[in-house]
């Protein structure tokens, strides 16, 4: 028994072993943590999709758990993002930070936390407007596709960063590489992986809006296939209603209106005139 217990140790190869961590990992996670960290998730989750967002951070982030920890930087990014201005948004950015930095902490692989994580810089790169976070937003989130090319909300997430780069300009585009190309072609990727997810076709018909005549067309179709998704929670029906007032303004032929919608329609569009708040630091730093 012995011989063989070693012989089986000796002849496990890399990726075998890789698995048997991550599932010894998985098995840690769903058992080491107490039913109350769960209960909190949960409440969580009822306080979100009601629209309580604070109360929804705080009971995440209580449960000290990699899913909760994730859900409540992704909460906080939804509450500095839309609903907090000043100071105010600028705390729940870095908090948001915070939060998806302690969900990899406790569980590495956790690609929600990392994607979040890479949005939450390339917003503080805006605010601060410093090319290296949104260059370190990037590299994160390039590095994930090696592990979940096949992640829609990924996808989602590199459309955007391509959009919003090639929308603040030349120069950004020049620095940074922002191409409407590849923006198109991770969007599309996305929509296919993630058909019903309101997020993903949200942040597709922003891109469609931004262009030339033939893709604000193609928005319209976008935001009549968004209006037939089913609706999770309060901060979809926002997501809706925004999309309808790009629809409204494109189809109105209002270009200083689409132009507002489509500012009224992005997270912590206010956010680069508290550039004077301390920066949020970078890993490497």
């Amino acid at each position: 028994m012995g011989k063989h217990c070693c012989y089986a140790q000796v002849h496990l190869s890399p990726p075998m072993l890789d698995f048997m961590k991550a599932l010894l990992l998985s098995l840690c996670l769903t058992l080491c943590f107490p039913l109350t960290a769960r209960a909190d998730e949960a409440l969580g989750w009822q306080a979100y999709k009601a629209g309580d967002f604070v109360r929804a951070r705080e009971l995440f982030a209580q449960a000290g758990t990699p899913d909760g920890f994730a859900a409540a930087c992704r909460t906080g990014l939804v509450l500095g993002g839309f609903y907090q201005t000043g100071e105010a948004s600028v705390r729940s950015l870095h908090r948001a930070l915070d939060d998806c930095k302690a969900a990899v902490a406790v569980e590495p692989a956790h690609v929600d936390a990392h994607i979040s994580y890479a949005i939450g810089l390339g917003f503080e790169g805006k605010r601060l407007k410093k090319a290296k976070y949104a260059k370190a937003s990037l590299l994160l989130l390039e590095d994930l596709l090696v592990v979940s090319d096949d992640y829609g909300i990924l996808h989602a997430a590199l459309g955007g960063w391509h959009t919003s780069v090639y929308e603040a300009g030349f120069f950004a585009r020049l620095a940074l590489g922002g191409k409407r190309s590849k923006a198109r072609a991770h969007f599309e990727r996305a929509v296919a992986l993630a058909p019903e997810d309101i997020g993903v076709r949200y942040e597709f018909i922003k891109y469609l809006a931004y262009g030339k005549s033939d893709e604000r067309q193609e928005a319209l179709t976008e935001i009549a296939t968004l209006a037939t998704l089913p609706v999770r929670d309060i901060f979809d029906r926002f997501l809706l209603q925004r999309a309808q007032d790009i629809g409204a303004m494109i189809e109105a032929e209002d270009k200083d209106g689409l132009e507002a919608a489509l500012e009224a329609a992005t997270a912590f569009t206010n956010i680069r005139e508290q550039k004077d708040q301390p920066a949020y630091p970078l890993e490497a730093e």
